[in-house]
């Protein structure tokens, strides 16, 4: 319920029954002359300009994230990962769409999209590896390797790959597990609406990957920052 106090605050009842006043805030002119809110943010030295262009973009910039799901990754011809492989849990028969990346030989997969006009272009890329290992591991190391190129108009499609970031990390068994890299600049000099070519590759001949099965890759997130409002 509301009504008025003595303070002129409205008087509002909470779920337990005690008083809460709420005094109204208003735009009204303090001596000023001010009749609306851009005359208030006027009278507080506000640029009303450049505020507007702030909240009309602040939804926008920074880092924004892109799931990459295990059946959108290509096995490369040559040393390729495997085929999507559909699996189910044993006891609660959750679905799983995974790719597998041998624990002798160093496979890869590759994904390519077209960058957003509005990503930052001086920033690098970042993201989070999440995979699983197969069952009858007796060590439990991997080392996963992203790369990337970027590949404008009138560029080589035979372009050269950036130099790699690395993720290491321990897995366990039936467990969902997740790994960072940082740091990613793709080769080739990215530019505005440039399209950006991913490799995903397991470094199984690395000494730091201990894994004696398949690692099953679920998917990739890539993060990349934004630096404008929209595509325009």
């Amino acid at each position: 319920m509301v009504g008025n106090d003595a303070g002129d605050g409205f008087v509002n009842k909470t779920p337990a029954g005690a008083d809460q006043v709420v005094y109204p805030v208003s735009v009204g002119d303090g001596g000023t002359g001010a009749t609306s809110v851009a005359d208030a943010r006027a009278n507080l030295g506000i640029d009303a300009a450049a505020d507007a262009a702030v909240d009309a973009r602040a939804l926008t910039h920074g880092r924004h994230s892109l799931s990459i799901p295990a059946a959108a990754w290509r096995p490369q011809p040559t040393d390729g990962c495997s085929v999507e492989i559909i699996g189910e849990t044993a006891t609660h028969k959750v679905t799983t769409s995974t790719r597998a990346f041998d624990a002798a030989t160093p496979q890869h997969a590759q994904f390519a999209f077209r960058a957003p006009k509005s990503s930052d272009e001086t920033a690098t890329l970042s993201g989070t590896i999440v995979w699983q290992e197969a069952a009858g591991a007796t060590a439990h190391d991997v080392v996963w390797q992203m790369e990337a190129q970027a590949q404008g108009d009138g560029d080589a499609v035979d372009g050269a790959w950036g130099a790699p970031v690395t993720g290491t990390d321990t897995g366990s068994a039936g467990t969902r597990r997740f790994v960072s890299f940082s740091g990613l600049v793709p080769g080739g000099g990215w530019a505005e609406g440039d399209m950006l070519v991913l490799r995903l590759s397991r470094k199984a001949a690395d000494a730091a990957d201990t894994l004696d099965v398949d690692a099953l890759l679920f998917e990739v997130q890539l993060d990349l920052d934004l630096n404008a409002g929209n595509d325009a």
